[in-house]
């Protein structure tokens, strides 16, 4: 299990911000931008790609359905997504202004049990190293960190 934390500020030698508005069309820009965010890791690139951009269009997907919901008009700037790059780690915190919520109030889906809805939390939670969630004023804040693994030398990125 990730560690959980309080969403702070992302700090990292090499950043980039998408913002969105909160949309599943939108949400598809995900690709393309951390692509862009994830070049600065080199080779290691492709084998983050997955991982972070499944974990991060949870989140954002997550966001549209609950924290805007069917009735919202999507605006442009819905939804903003802040990377960064750091020797160590892949940083990325996503704000909005939808609903909040109480995420450790969140059901985890009953082992064996088939359920349509329910498995978002639990595979973001399966991909990242930390996810930190706090609701600051009317702002939702997500924090996720995707650790750079060192190779079998013990070498880093």
């Amino acid at each position: 299990m990730p560690e959980r934390s309080s969403a702070g500020s992302i700090v990292g030698e090499v950043g980039s911000t998408l913002v969105i508005p909160a949309d599943a069309m939108s949400v598809r820009e995900l690709s393309g931008w951390l692509a862009g965010l994830l070049a600065e890791t080199g080779p290691e690139a492709t084998v983050l790609q997955t991982r972070v951009e499944l974990a991060v269009h949870e989140v954002c997907m997550n966001i549209v359905d609950h924290a805007y919901g069917a009735e919202h008009v999507p605006g442009t700037d819905d939804l903003t997504i802040d990377g960064a790059v750091d020797p160590d780690a892949i940083h990325i915190e996503v704000r909005d202004r939808g609903a909040g919520f109480d995420i450790d109030a969140v059901p985890k889906p009953e082992p064996g049990v088939p359920h349509i809805r329910g498995y978002g939390l639990v595979i973001v939670e399966k991909l990242v190293d930390a996810l930190g969630y706090v609701r600051r004023d009317d702002t939702n804040i997500w924090s996720l960190r995707f650790d750079r693994k060192p190779d079998p030398q013990g070498r880093r990125p």
